[in-house]
């Protein structure tokens, strides 16, 4: 895939090719503009990063990484994804926060249900997809407001996720069944 200062380049030289004739000053604006693409482009990719504080070294901050907060918000949903950033801050001793992540999670996760349902009676062809910008929003909050907010500059070892891979597995099963068995 193409960078943007990379399409400028190749356009520049397409150009040339073609014998468009630039003044010297006009080659040295597209030069630098592409000078500045690159660099703006390093810097974003740099900063756009996921789990930026991980690393490989002994700590005492043991976290679930916030791929696997992310991936359990959207596939498991944002309750899941909710109690795992909590643990994290039950970890470090910040109870009143985890508890309020852990409150937005599930209030979150009842109000897109409730959304769904609705959803399926008023505009049923597109109820899934409500629900899936519902969930990938709720994924959002968890990160680019949460974690950002409480988590951003401490670093940690990832946690492993085996077991929350099956308790995921489980709690979905028996919310599924309580939910099938309400509607009978």
């Amino acid at each position: 895939m193409k960078t943007y200062n990379e399409a400028i380049e190749i356009a520049y030289e397409i150009l040339k090719a073609r014998g468009v004739i630039f003044s010297i000053s006009e080659e040295q604006m597209i030069i630098q503009m592409i000078k500045n693409k690159k660099h703006k482009e390093l810097n974003i990719t740099n900063i756009n990063k996921w789990d930026i504080n991980a690393v490989d070294k002994d700590l005492s901050n043991i976290f679930y990484s916030q791929k696997a907060v992310w991936y359990f918000s959207v596939f498991g949903g944002v309750h899941i994804g909710s109690v795992l950033l909590a643990l994290n801050l039950f970890s470090i001793s910040k109870k009143m926060r985890a508890l309020s992540v852990m409150l937005f999670g599930f209030s979150y996760s009842a109000m897109s249900y409730y959304i769904y349902e609705l959803a399926q009676i008023y505009f049923a062809e597109y109820s899934i997809l409500i629900f899936i910008i519902l969930t990938a929003g709720g994924a959002s909050i968890l990160q680019f407001f949460f974690w950002d907010k409480y988590l951003a500059n401490i670093q940690y070892r990832k946690k492993d996720i085996l077991m929350p891979i099956i308790l995921c597995i489980i709690f979905n099963t028996l919310i599924f069944l309580g939910i099938t068995m309400l509607k009978k």
